[in-house]
């Protein structure tokens, strides 16, 4: 069995400009679409209901980024969600995280209580728009010239895969990109629809059953997180978009359909999971079967090809560490874009690279031999000698390396493929 795991470098030669951490985080920080989505929240809402203003939310932003230059969405996404979980209900019994402001309060300045009141609870979803419409805008607006040959040569890589065994798809990314491609391919969502309905719903065991699976642990844009707990899937991103704007309000008072209560905080991940604390999001069907099926793939699995994935997320990270210590014989082959001449000496000593986190997160060994005191040459220097002049080779145990990004991946899979059939992986 084979199962592929896409991450954002999947979807980046799919449009221009790239769909990428800085473009989003870009669209974020954008008083513009700040003050575009809470219109669309206002048109939304009956009158004498609050939202909290851009220049607000701007404020906290700034401040984030005065504190952390570098931080991404991702992180102000973190913070945002914290500050709307007070907002959202500041009852210091519930939840955890309540408590602790409170407590903070009350043995420190002994200040009035922050100002992020109920204004606050709906700018989490307000904010996974702004990402999830500026997706949607590039797929509208912004695919490359050669979108359709980039999808048909994706569909054709899954395709020959698919003739030796079964193969999962595990999505990371919110775009189309990928459903794009399987038209015709039997893959298995898991939603299915009943007559006259336009949006289908998750089915379990038909999931669970199929042999060809595609799936979206961080959520996508055809979701909707509806209020029975549930997430409903529609044919195509902009319904799935207009069904969320329409059914903002809930069904009962001093609700929104776009929380959920957690441990430590509410959570906002519901229909597309971002910021760094995505395991309560695991709690919800079917982010819950997702993380379950994805744990059956990956044991059942020979190979794993993880395309354009930053291994920033620990819940994919630790079945990925358990995959090869299963069994020796386990293959990753990995598929990123690395611009410079590979070493793994410099790698080594410099750990801001992605040899670096497949080293830490796949608990992978460094196979350096020392010659002399003060150097050291790599057990695999043949392997690294191919990827720096073919692009592809193995670096550690168990994993082939493919540097050239995933557009001249879909060119040349073949050799790859064939190299790992054919190339032995070398012994330290």
């Amino acid at each position: 069995m084979t199962t592929m795991l896409f991450g954002a470098g999947a979807s980046a030669p799919f449009f221009d400009p790239v769909l990428s951490t800085s473009y989003l985080t870009k669209k974020v920080c954008c008083c513009g679409e700040w003050c575009r989505v809470i219109g669309k929240w206002e048109r939304a809402h009956a009158k004498g209901s609050s939202v909290a203003s851009p220049r607000e939310i701007l404020q906290v932003i700034d401040k984030v980024k005065k504190l952390k230059p570098e931080a991404n969405f991702e992180e102000i996404a973190e913070v945002i969600d914290k500050i709307s979980s007070y907002g959202f209900d500041d009852r210091p019994d519930v939840p955890m995280m309540n408590l602790l402001l409170h407590t903070m309060l009350a043995v420190g300045a002994k200040t009035a209580m922050p100002r992020f009141g109920p204004g606050w609870r709906d700018i989490p979803f307000l904010l996974r728009e702004i990402v999830a419409e500026a997706i949607l805008d590039l797929q509208e607006r912004h695919k490359v010239r050669n979108y359709q040959e980039l999808s048909d040569a994706q569909k054709c890589l899954i395709r020959r895969l698919c003739g030796e065994g079964d193969v999962s798809l595990v999505s990371l990314n919110y775009d189309e990109c990928l459903l794009h491609s399987l038209q015709d391919l039997d893959f298995k969502h898991g939603f299915y629809a009943t007559e006259g309905q336009s949006h289908a719903q998750f089915n379990i065991r038909c999931f669970m059953e199929a042999r060809r699976a595609v799936y979206f642990p961080h959520g996508h844009l055809r979701f909707q997180f509806v209020d029975n707990g549930q997430v409903d899937y529609w044919p195509n991103a902009a319904a799935a978009d207009r069904a969320r704007w329409d059914s903002l309000d809930g069904l009962l008072p001093d609700c929104t359909l776009t929380v959920l209560k957690g441990k430590f905080a509410y959570n906002f991940n519901t229909f597309i999971s971002t910021g760094q604390t995505k395991d309560e999001g695991l709690n919800l069907i079917p982010y819950s079967v997702y993380y379950q099926r994805m744990a059956i793939d990956l044991a059942k699995s020979d190979t794993i090809f993880v395309i354009g994935y930053s291994f920033g997320d620990n819940h994919i990270n630790r079945l990925l560490m358990s995959f090869l210590k299963t069994d020796c014989h386990h293959t990753v082959v990995v598929v990123d874009y690395y611009e410079k001449t590979l070493s793994m000496t410099e790698e080594y000593v410099n750990e801001d690279n992605i040899l670096s986190k497949l080293h830490e997160w796949l608990s992978t060994d460094w196979e350096f031999s020392a010659f002399d005191g003060n150097s050291f040459s790599y057990m695999y220097e043949n392997e690294v000698t191919s990827v720096n002049e073919n692009g592809y080779g193995w670096i550690f145990k168990q994993v082939i390396f493919y540097k050239k990004g995933y557009a001249s991946f879909l060119k040349e899979y073949d050799r790859v493929i064939n190299h790992m059939k054919d190339c032995p992986m070398p012994k330290a």
